[in-house]
């Protein structure tokens, strides 16, 4: 049964969102449909203490500035004033109403040691997919697990509920750290290929506007007559527009192809007549077997990268998934 994740008025609706309460929430949606405003709206609404984590720390001095920060309007918008304070490389918001917010970058907060965050119950982590010309953070998956481990602490261990993580982003790139580290490209792909919005398992939400109200009135503005159409695909129609999805071949029959190498999670076969390649997301017995570590991905890059990564170059690589793509092209990053 589909499930409705809109306000009236067509913006997205927290209160309807996060009432499953599933610690990790992912949220991937296009342009100026309320996810940023709406989900700050809710938690200060609630009293809430929160981490507001931002990916560089210029995107979260922006955020500690009542002028620039994207706490200010939704505190007008309730009546309630805010008072900042930075301490070192981390700002508190503190609201009239009671709620506190904690501001923070990705980058730095691995230096933010011994510090004490367990008066939040959740983290918001903004803009958590970088644009095409940000610079990447290393390991970003594990950068932002630390930050949850950090924030959580022994929680659970103590009969407490566990942080609730926020996550938000435009549809920018699915062959993200963070998609990885926690298992999500699966899910997207199956999300597109329905036309879903909702997907909920034990531990995770992940929410998909594919029909929202606000992208589809947004359609007839200035800037998406006047911008490409492939700029739009992505900012209201939620189409990741930086990844290729041409070499995505699901083949049913593999007996034209030998295994040849299993690398992490993924397996790559040889064509038995023709210069072609094709990668599953599934381990295979392959004659040759590369751990999924550092050691063994400089020993895969250094061994196949003329033969298998010219290949995936000049279009002679297949993948039965993007999951699978995007495990090949990670395992030659050092």
């Amino acid at each position: 049964m589909a499930v409705n994740i809109y306000e009236k008025a067509g913006w997205l609706d927290f209160s309807k969102i996060l009432k499953k309460p599933t610690p990790f929430t992912f949220i991937t949606g296009g342009r100026g449909i309320g996810k940023s405003f709406g989900c700050l709206k809710y938690l200060i609404e609630h009293g809430e203490s929160f981490l507001y984590l931002r990916r560089t720390e210029t995107e979260a001095k922006l955020q500690a500035n009542p002028l620039t920060s994207q706490l200010s309007p939704v505190c007008e918008n309730l009546g309630l004033s805010m008072e900042v304070k930075t301490v070192d490389k981390i700002a508190v918001a503190t609201i009239s109403n009671g709620s506190r917010c904690f501001l923070a970058a990705l980058s730095t907060f691995s230096n933010l040691r011994g510090i004490d965050l367990s008066e939040c119950g959740w983290i918001v982590y903004d803009e958590f997919i970088p644009e095409i010309h940000a610079r990447k953070i290393k390991e970003e998956g594990l950068a932002f697990s630390n930050v949850y481990e950090t924030t959580n602490r022994n929680r659970e261990l103590e009969g407490r509920e566990p942080v609730r993580a926020v996550l938000l982003s435009n549809a920018l790139n699915l062959d993200a750290d963070i998609f990885r580290t926690f298992n999500l490209i699966p899910i997207y792909e199956e999300m597109m290929e329905k036309g879903e919005e909702v997907h909920t398992e034990d531990v995770k939400t992940v929410i998909l506007p594919q029909n929202s109200p606000i992208s589809g009135r947004k359609n007839t503005t200035v800037l998406y007559r006047a911008t490409s159409q492939e700029y739009a695909e992505m900012a209201l129609k939620n189409r990741f527009i930086q990844n290729d999805f041409s070499l995505i071949k699901k083949r049913q029959n593999l007996t034209e192809y030998k295994a040849i190498i299993q690398i992490g999670d993924i397996t790559i076969l040889r064509h038995k007549t023709r210069k072609q390649f094709y990668a599953t997301a599934q381990k295979m017995k392959a004659p040759k077997k590369y751990p999924d570590t550092i050691a063994g991905r400089q020993m895969f890059k250094r061994d196949t990268w003329t033969r298998l990564y010219w290949a995936y170059l000049d279009g002679d690589m297949f993948f039965d998934s993007f999951l699978a793509m995007s495990l090949f092209l990670h395992y030659y990053e050092l």
